[in-house]
Parts: structure tokens; C-alpha cells; sequence
């Protein structure tokens, strides 16, 4: 007689396959949040490394919207202009490139000109969070005494910068400096020094990371920290 699978003997068998699959979904979906992150670190790596290479090129002058106007001043999209510089893919058709987070939404990213979920550390570049462009004090990278301490670039959500204050945002917001800390609570930096990093909201000097800190003197404490670097004589706060 041919031997068949009973009944009793399958389920057991679709029950042992169902609590495999259980114990194993976890781990798989923390490995790809994981490559997810890493994913992410390189990408502002090199964005940083292309930061580095226009200093080389450009007299020490470091990207920004001041540092690269266009004729009708400031130029806020200056991500293309720097990606148009090196060859380095930028836009619409360009979503899986250096300029966007795989964590951050598609939607996100196709919703507004910048094309990008990193920014630029306006505060420490100009001294201001959003200047004329006229008015923009731009800093060369010889100004920055402690370069490995210094964030030149951050995660945000489809901004030219990123910044120190603002609120928790959803993940699909987009046209928004504030910091994304998108990968189990933390962020990615690329620093002067070129080297890139990912911090807890209690490592970066943000309104995120410490939230009662909302009053004008404590928001110039933490711009004052060398991680902002808003200052000719930065106070470090919390060691940052």
C-alpha cells in the first residue's frame, strides 16, 4: 500500500513550518534594518567625501547654499549642483542613489525639489540658521579646530539643511531641517574630518535629544556645542 500524509500529520507539520517562521521573521527584519543603516552611513560617507574633494577644489570652501549661488542668489538645490559637478546620479531618477536614505519614502523623496533626505549643517557653515545669502558668513574648513567633533551633514527629511531644533516628525514629511533619527534611534552624520558615524538622539545637541531645553539660552547652548560648531569659540556641551 502507498503511504500517505494524514491529516493530524500535516497540520503538525504547516504548525512546526508556521512557529519556524515566527522565530525567524524577527531576526530577518532586524538584519535588514541593520543593512538598511549601513546602507545609509555610506551614503553620507560619501557625500561627505564629495565635501572633502570640493574643499581640495575649491580653496576650502565648503557646500552650501551661500557657497554656491546661482545669479539670483542663494541656491538652495545645491545637492544637483555638487552631484552635477562630480557625475554623481541626482533627482527624480535617482532614488536608490547617495542622496536618499532607503528609509526614507519614496513619496517623500519625489516630494519636493531638493531630492534628498540628508542636509547641510547651516548653523556652523553661516553662523545663522537661515541667512540672506548676502548676509551668509561662509566658513572655509580651516575654521573648524576640532573637525572630528564638527557634523557637516545630517539626516533630515528632504531639506538643504539640518537642524538642531524642531519637533518628531512622521517618517513621510518632507520639505523638514529637522533631524530623522530613522534607524533604531539614531541618526547618520558625516563630520569635517570626513569620517561618518550614527548617533542616539542623546549624542547629537538637538531639541529631540533634549527636549526641555527649548528657551532661547539653552537653544544657543547647544548650537555652542562643537557638534554645531555655531560659535568662533564653541562651549562643549555634554562632551559633544
Amino acid at each position: 500500500m502507498k503511504q500517505r500524509f494524514t491529516l493530524i500529520e500535516l497540520l503538525i507539520v504547516i504548525a512546526v513550518i508556521a512557529i519556524l517562521a515566527a522565530l525567524l521573521l524577527p531576526a530577518l527584519n532586524n538584519a535588514r534594518s541593520i543593512s538598511i543603516g549601513i546602507k545609509c552611513l555610506s551614503n553620507i560617507r560619501q557625500i561627505g567625501g564629495i565635501y572633502a574633494l570640493y574643499g581640495t577644489d575649491y580653496r576650502d570652501q565648503i557646500p552650501s547654499p551661500y557657497s554656491m549661488r546661482n545669479n539670483s542668489g542663494a541656491d538652495y538645490s545645491f545637492f544637483g549642483k555638487l552631484a552635477s559637478l562630480y557625475k554623481i546620479p541626482f533627482g527624480k531618477n535617482a532614488e536608490n542613489g547617495i542622496f536618499r536614505c532607503p528609509a526614507y519614502p519614496r513619496e517623500g523623496y519625489l516630494g519636493n525639489s531638493f531630492y534628498t533626505s540628508y542636509g547641510g549643517n547651516t548653523y556652523g557653515l553661516t553662523r545663522q540658521q537661515s541667512p540672506s545669502a548676502s548676509g551668509a558668513n561662509q566658513r572655509t574648513t580651516v575654521f573648524f579646530k576640532q573637525p572630528s567633533r564638527t557634523v557637516f551633514l545630517g539626516e533630515n527629511h528632504n531639506h538643504h539643511r539640518v537642524d538642531m531644533a524642531g519637533t518628531v516628525l512622521p517618517p513621510e514629511t518632507h520639505t523638514n531641517a529637522t533631524i530623522a533619527f530613522r534607524h533604531n534611534g539614531k541618526a547618520s552624520f558625516s563630520f569635517a574630518d570626513a569620517h561618518a558615524e550614527q548617533r542616539l538622539k542623546k549624542a547629537v545637541p538637538c531639541v529631540q535629544g533634549y527636549p526641555f531645553m527649548t528657551s532661547g539660552a539653552d537653544l544657543l547652548l547647544l548650537k555652542g556645542s562643537y557638534f554645531w560648531h555655531a560659535f568662533a569659540t564653541a562651549e562643549a556641551f555634554n562632551g559633544m
